[in-house]
């Protein structure tokens, strides 16, 4: 049989979910006071509200800071919790029995203080409405309760949803498709000029109840969304865009294209926040994505819309269109699930592009030797149906070099129409470490004995970033590496050498994708080399920036035995550059 049999993929779900509540249990039988002590956890008070920005502020003591960007599960403290110095309970007994509310939060700016200050104020958002209506009487009355920010709270419940959803829909024809990938059964057809990109997906969206697009980096897919939704929300259709992070959905909602529709209270989202409130005035809030609207568009993350699944035989082609959004992230499950949901399906995303993040990746292998096919769902469909898959091939964000580069990864088939092409440079002491005209460049530094943390690569982004951003004040820089412990370095290097984090962009690849950025750096520590150097991470990791990127590992590097021929290919037509 070509593809996985119902067991095996249910299998595979429930050692994820055993995965997952394994290591979360580890954390909810952990003292909280040892969580703060070890930097994993943080108590604040709510100290007021920014209107300008739609942002709650929190108060913190000097020295017990949240990273900015990284997300977080803040939890309202009740008076029963008593004085923090007595809190002897752990983080499970916490949120049973001490907490009122709680809610998703995203610490994204510092506000300016003292520096002999004792207290640091940081401005939070992504807070959920309920969680605002709930301290509402505090911000008006200027209390101050406490609030505990612990690890954010893991997707369970989507993958507890697409488990069920594979047990109870053994007939699904998504669910029975091939796994065996095979390259050569793919081939996409080359869409046209950006300008009549929309007109074809129209025309084929009308003849097909399928439509699969391959959007490579910077080629316009979210506009390309956006433009869809307003011709079928023209024609009053019942439109639903889903999409794996709220970022990829906000960015739907802001495409001016979508204006009037906004402004006529015609766009909902699930789980709206009130910064998403404030800056997108009359987007609405849905509450059940199973209700579409006549004449309106739905925007859902993959996890709320997960919920109909169980539902699923009464709300089949609830929607007259579904787009399903970064879609390389889609397990075939999901994709299975959520096609059931439209009339019309369109699923746009990258198969060269980051794929689900899964536990223990290394050992998914044990319970089927194809289990990839039903990780990197995006992958099984478009190569069973080629026939319906198309690809974009005009980029704005990538150079002539940098989509020559890339197009390693796309049969050469990519085409920059960039602005910026005759404007690429840029006033920096290291413009020597940068190519002139875009594209990647390759500096090896002597880095292999210090692990993930390598302290002499970080001090040359330190000063080379420093340098970039006083000169270029407006530009985006981008500080990216495949490791966790690497970012966390890297981000307390640059806090202790003073230079402000708030408008870098220091984030591990796996949680970029969608990013558009001036400059980047990445750091790839030689340690763990075979996983930063895996096809899809090396793609997006080099492909975020307008203007030039500057990878930095070791030498050793020469050394490497590729993944990949596209990996080799790119590494070989890299500039090399020296301090």
């Amino acid at each position: 049989m070509s593809g996985i049999s119902i067991s095996q993929h249910t299998k595979f779900f429930d050692w994820q979910i055993e995965k997952i509540e394994k290591d979360r249990l580890r954390y909810l039988k952990s003292m909280v006071l040892d969580l703060r002590k070890n930097d994993r956890l943080y108590i604040g008070k709510i100290w007021g509200y920014d209107t300008s920005r739609g942002s709650l502020i929190i108060r913190f003591r000097k020295g017990d800071l949240p990273r900015l960007k990284s997300p977080f599960s803040m939890c309202y403290v009740k008076s029963s919790a008593g004085v923090t110095s007595s809190w002897n309970f752990n983080y499970e007994e916490f949120r049973r029995s001490h907490t009122e509310i709680s809610t998703f939060s995203l610490p994204v700016f510092y506000m300016k203080s003292e520096p002999d200050e004792e207290w640091r104020y940081i401005g939070f958002q992504g807070i959920e409405p309920e969680f605002f209506n709930h301290i509402r009487l505090d911000l008006e009355e200027k209390n101050h309760p406490l609030i505990v920010l612990g690890e954010e709270d893991p997707p369970i419940k989507y993958l507890i949803n697409l488990r069920n959803y594979v047990n109870q829909n053994p007939e699904d024809n998504f669910l029975n498709l091939s796994v065996r990938y095979n390259p050569k059964n793919w081939n996409p057809k080359l869409m046209g000029q950006p300008d009549i990109v929309l007109s074809e997906a129209l025309t084929h969206v009308d003849e097909n109840n399928l439509t699969i697009i391959q959007g490579p980096p910077g080629t316009g897919k979210t506009h390309l969304i956006a433009g869809i939704c307003k011709h079928f929300l023209a024609l009053d259709k019942k439109v639903c865009v889903t999409a794996l992070t709220n970022k990829a959905l906000i960015e739907v909602a802001e495409k001016p294209g979508l204006g009037s529709f906004l402004g006529q209270h015609r766009i909902f989202k699930t789980n709206l926040s009130g910064d998403e409130q404030k800056n997108l005035q009359g987007l609405q809030c849905c509450e059940n994505p199973g209700m579409p609207v006549v004449g309106g568009l739905i925007l859902s993350s993959y996890y709320k819309l997960s919920d109909l699944l169980a539902s699923i035989r009464s709300l089949t082609q609830i929607y007259d269109i579904i787009i399903i959004e970064e879609a390389s992230q889609a397990f075939l499950a999901t994709i299975a699930g959520f096609t059931r949901l439209g009339k019309k399906v369109i699923i746009v995303g990258d198969i060269k592009q980051l794929t689900p993040i899964i536990v223990d990746e290394n050992n998914a292998s044990r319970i089927d030797q194809n289990i990839n096919g039903i990780i990197e769902g995006l992958k099984t469909v478009s190569n069973n149906y080629s026939p319906l898959s198309h690809r974009m091939r005009y980029t704005y964000r990538l150079s002539n070099q940098a989509a020559k580069q890339t197009g390693e990864f796309y049969s050469h088939s990519l085409v920059s129409v960039s602005p910026l092409e005759e404007k690429i440079s840029f006033a920096s002491n290291f413009t020597h470490l940068f190519c002139e005209k875009g594209g990647t460049s390759l500096l090896k530094i002597s880095i292999a004995h210090e692990g993930k943390r390598p302290i002499t690569a970080i001090k040359v982004i330190t000063e080379v970033v420093k340098d970039v951003k006083t000169q270029n004040p407006g530009f985006t820089i981008a500080i990216l590496t495949p490791f966790k412990m690497t970012s966390y370095a890297i981000y307390d290097h640059f806090m202790h050498t003073g230079i402000g984090v708030e408008e870098l962009i220091i984030e591990t690849i796996d949680r970029i994708q969608g990013l558009t950025c001036d400059v980047s750096i990445i750091l790839i520590p030689f340690d763990g080399v075979a996983f930063a150097f895996q096809e899809n991470r090396f793609n997006v990791s080099t492909s975020r920036a307008k203007r030039g990127t500057l990878l930095i590992t070791d030498p050793m590097i020469d050394m490497l035995q590729s993944p990949t021929i596209e990996v080799k290919n790119y590494l070989a037509s890299c500039k090399i550059v020296g301090l």
